[in-house]
């Protein structure tokens, strides 16, 4: 997962057909931000009421119409469990607003595995929907992305930076849907002590942009 980095663009008033193929042998929750889908194919074990209250595993290829209860319905979060595949269709009918190019990457959609530590560890990924292909032509690079430095985290109060730059740049506070919580100006970072205790309380983005150099970090605030 690398937050400057947009895996995937959609066209907004389209209705696509996402497939998602688990190619392990463990059981992975799918969740995608901003729509709900509709599942039309699945080919793999699923839960089979047993008329005693609790499931059995049945594999099989089941196909809209005919799902079982597990896979019939609107969703934004489908269990797929291992070596299966699951087709999908969903519609996406809005983009953020206010847009422009310099907030592309802060307004991002995640699909990622609903399980919190395989979420941290690569599997995640952001999506934008826009109104033109164009939006994504000729827009600048980042250079660099490195690790925001700061304590304590977790933070109840407040929090205090440290690092070896300098440089001017923008303070960013994101929910982890990619909505700004806070924004300010900062002639310098380092040795700045800055309020948290405003915040939502769970995991936040912390993110400072100076020049072509993007900090980010993750923050827990208690």
């Amino acid at each position: 997962m690398v937050l400057n980095v947009i895996n995937d663009t959609v066209l907004v008033n389209t209705k696509e057909k996402w497939i998602i193929n688990n190619t392990t042998e463990h059981a992975h929750p799918w969740h995608i931000h901003k729509v709900q889908f509709q599942i039309i194919e699945y080919v793999g074990d699923v839960g089979i009421p047993d008329g005693k209250g609790g499931f059995t595993e049945q594999p099989g290829v089941y196909t809209y119409p005919d799902l079982p209860d597990e896979l019939f319905g609107w969703k934004d979060v489908q269990l797929i469990r291992g070596g299966a595949e699951m087709t999908y269709v969903a519609r996406f009918d809005s983009f953020p607003s206010p847009y422009d190019m310099d907030s592309l990457y802060t307004h991002g959609f995640m699909y990622h595995c609903h399980i919190l530590t395989h979420e941290d560890n690569s599997m995640m990924h952001q999506f934008v929907v826009v109104d033109s292909l164009l939006t994504t032509v000729n827009t600048d690079e980042i250079e660099e992305v490195k690790t925001l430095t700061f304590a304590p985290n977790p933070a109840s109060h407040s929090i205090n930076f440290k690092g070896d730059f300098t440089g001017a740049g923008v303070l960013r506070f994101y929910d982890v849907q990619g909505k700004v919580l806070d924004e300010r100006k900062m002639s310098s970072l380092p040795g700045t002590n800055v309020s948290v205790s405003h915040l939502p309380k769970g995991t936040i983005i912390v993110e400072y942009v100076s020049g072509n150099l993007r900090f980010v970090e993750k923050l827990v605030v208690q």
